[in-house]
């Protein structure tokens, strides 16, 4: 701030006399006289003759002091730039102990099962636990929403917006009562189908984006769907979890570098 100061006082100061100076030139050549007081003085303009050389190197030294504060501002403000490899997978569940190993938090397995498998290092960031890992080039950022399956639109607006992620390179994962245990889809778009949390990210970011269905079944009875979405896998499901989880991990990294259609076509079942 001090030297923009400077530099603007200097510059309006050295183009102030430099034309002070040229009116002087003219009025000699020409034969007119001002009435400035400070242009007919003849010992003003020969100290201005004499001023000007250096007046200008200050002008140069000034401007180059300015580029190079004009560089460091740009070097410390860069902004993230979109990168078409770099991915979000957004594994939806519930934070807390009594959620784990529960049906509904078949995302948080997943996205858990990833960074296990790529050496990744959760952190507790922004509105939910965050990882970056490599995969084939790719830059896959995992994220597990601290806001609750029904609020998940807040962190995966936010996080799509801070890692400049496209829209095309997001992926939510999530659980599905309509589709049976062992299941998985991959679809690029679609509505919410009744899921809270998807219907919340819809409101945030629209429903134009792609997401991994991992089928836990509806084997329940009247009024019992709240507690078989909550309740923990029963033990033959326990057998073949390992199994889903397997290729629904499969079906993401997938989606990362074969695309969207290829994986739909190979991973879905």
């Amino acid at each position: 701030m001090h030297t923009e100061h400077v530099w603007n006082s200097s510059f309006g100061l050295l183009v102030s006399n430099i034309l002070l100076y040229c009116v002087a030139l003219c009025s000699r050549s020409s034969g007119y006289a001002p009435s400035s007081r400070l242009v007919q003085n003849n010992i003003w303009r020969q100290s201005a003759q004499k001023q000007i050389p250096n007046m200008l190197l200050s002008l140069q030294l000034l401007n180059e002091e300015m580029m190079l504060l004009s560089w460091i501002r740009k070097l410390f403000s860069k902004k993230e730039e979109t990168d078409p490899m770099k991915y979000l997978f957004v594994g939806l569940g519930n934070m807390g102990a009594e959620y784990d190993d529960t049906r509904h938090n078949v995302g948080f397995e997943i996205v858990d099962a990833l960074a296990k498998e790529l050496r990744g290092k959760w952190e507790h960031e922004q509105l939910g636990d965050l990882t970056t890992v490599k995969y084939k080039g790719r830059t896959l950022i995992l994220l597990k929403p601290s806001t609750y399956m029904n609020l998940s639109g807040k962190s995966v607006r936010y996080w799509m917006q801070k890692k400049k992620i496209l829209p095309e390179n997001l992926l939510v994962i999530v659980d599905d009562l309509n589709l049976e245990f062992g299941k998985i889809r991959l679809r690029g778009k679609g509505s919410d189908g009744g899921h809270n949390g998807l219907r919340d990210i819809q409101q945030y970011i629209g429903n134009d984006y792609a997401r991994l269905r991992i089928g836990i079944g509806a084997d329940f009875g009247r009024g019992r769907q709240v507690d078989h979405v909550l309740g923990k896998w029963d033990k033959k499901e326990l057998e073949q979890l390992q199994d889903v989880i397997f290729r629904a991990c499969a079906s993401a990294k997938g989606f990362a570098t074969i695309g969207l259609k290829h994986a739909m076509s190979q991973y879905n079942g």
